[in-house]
């Protein structure tokens, strides 16, 4: 992760401001510090009735590794700045530390939901070995688009006592299953948040972890299609500019009601009317 990374997720954050007081069970704001790459913005796939055998797709993301450590440490200063009062971060894997769940909660007042992975091993393994199979599904969220079906489970349980991680109210486990041209695909996740049954319930937890998910998104979109991550350009104010540019790419195609946009560059690739014409632009 390049050393900009931090300069574009300020200005992205920036919009950032104080809205009016909050509903503690409805109106909580959700902040996704995905990546720290500029959206103050996985699990191993298997079948839903046991939380056995979750365990992480993408290594790049670990903890350990060199390419992930700039995110760990960034998260604090990141946030720093922000008036969190109120506000509900989300994350990634990486974020996962006790560092910033006392920081969340004790220097910002703002509430957290972040998931565990094997980055965590201990954490990992206590959640992991908890009674799902025994836990009600207490929220579901089904969409069906252009023939893909996507169902999501939610199961809730008190925070064990015994579970060493500063500030944990409740432990999640997020199940999605999506079925598409006669496939269909299972992932699970864990979870733990500060929030309380009181502030947030199943179905409001699962609206935070859903818009994190959006967020995720976004990021395949910018790193596969667009090749953010192998990018080169990391002069000045550049990567900053071309951050920009892809996003304002991003948001016009979905404006347009484009699903795929990766089809869509390549409809668009060297025709400089078209883009004018989407653009409400007369050509010269």
């Amino acid at each position: 992760m390049d050393g900009h990374d931090g300069e574009e997720a300020a200005q992205d954050a920036d919009p950032l401001r104080r809205l009016p007081p909050l509903d503690p069970r409805h109106d909580l704001v959700t902040i996704a510090t995905d990546k720290i790459t500029g959206e103050p913005g996985a699990g191993e796939t298997r079948k839903p009735g046991s939380a056995g055998g979750c365990a992480e797709k993408d290594p790049p993301q670990r903890g350990t590794s060199p390419r992930s450590r700039p995110n760990i440490t960034a998260f604090i200063p990141l946030l720093q700045p922000l008036d969190l009062t109120g506000f509900v971060i989300t994350g990634d894997a990486m974020h996962t530390q006790r560092a910033n769940a006392h920081f969340l909660r004790e220097d910002k007042d703002a509430h957290f939901i972040l998931p565990v992975l094997d980055n965590q091993p201990t954490l990992f393994a206590r959640l992991d070995t908890l009674a799902w199979t025994q836990v009600p599904i207490t929220a579901r969220t089904e969409d069906l688009d252009r023939g893909r079906r996507e169902i999501r489970t939610i199961q809730v349980l008190d925070a064990p006592p015994d579970l060493n991680f500063p500030h944990v109210k409740q432990v999640l486990l997020v199940e999605r299953t999506v079925t598409e041209k006669g496939k269909t695909t299972y992932q699970a996740m864990l979870y733990i948040t500060s929030l309380t049954a009181a502030q947030a319930g199943p179905a409001d937890l699962l609206a935070h972890v859903r818009s994190h998910w959006a967020i995720e998104a976004t990021h395949w979109v910018r790193d596969v299609t667009f090749g953010e991550d192998a990018s080169r350009v990391r002069t000045g104010t550049a990567p900053r500019v071309m951050a920009t540019l892809r996003n304002v790419s991003i948001s016009l195609l979905r404006l347009h009601g484009v699903t795929n946009i990766a089809a869509a560059l390549r409809y668009n690739a060297g025709k400089n009317r078209r883009i004018l014409k989407r653009l409400g632009l007369s050509p010269a």
